[in-house]
């Protein structure tokens, strides 16, 4: 879940749209959908819960974060030139929830504190 109060799915598709369905029981509800903006997603989303924030991997080199509440693009951090092929969420040092971002391409496995700010990494 995306929060405590229900029990949200995303979505890819072939496309490139990234999509929020809420579970209704023995129905689903669209919340949002959003695209890569020319691009398509190249791995699963990954939901920091407790931050409100999900992240996703394109075939542009970048990983976005996505606000769950809205689906808005908040930031993008560029991890190398070609497509993302894993995202992870990871806990470093003491911390008690999800604060750092573990993106995997060609081989190389970068990391990044999350959640982003609009101007980290050079983003939006």
């Amino acid at each position: 879940p995306l929060d405590d109060s229900q029990t949200s799915i995303l979505v890819t598709d072939g496309t490139g749209i990234l999509s929020r369905i809420d579970d209704k029981g023995n129905s689903g509800e669209l919340i949002w959908s959003v695209t890569a903006g020319g691009t398509t997603f190249s791995t699963r989303p990954v939901a920091a819960s407790k931050l409100g924030k999900i992240y996703i991997g394109a075939n542009n080199g970048r990983a976005y974060q996505i606000s769950s509440l809205d689906g808005t693009t908040e930031a993008s951090a560029l991890v190398g030139d070609s497509p993302v092929g894993n995202l992870e969420l990871d806990i470093q040092g003491n911390a008690e929830d999800f604060n750092r971002l573990e993106a995997r391409i060609s081989g190389t496995v970068k990391y990044f504190g999350i959640p982003w700010n609009v101007y980290d990494y050079g983003v939006n």
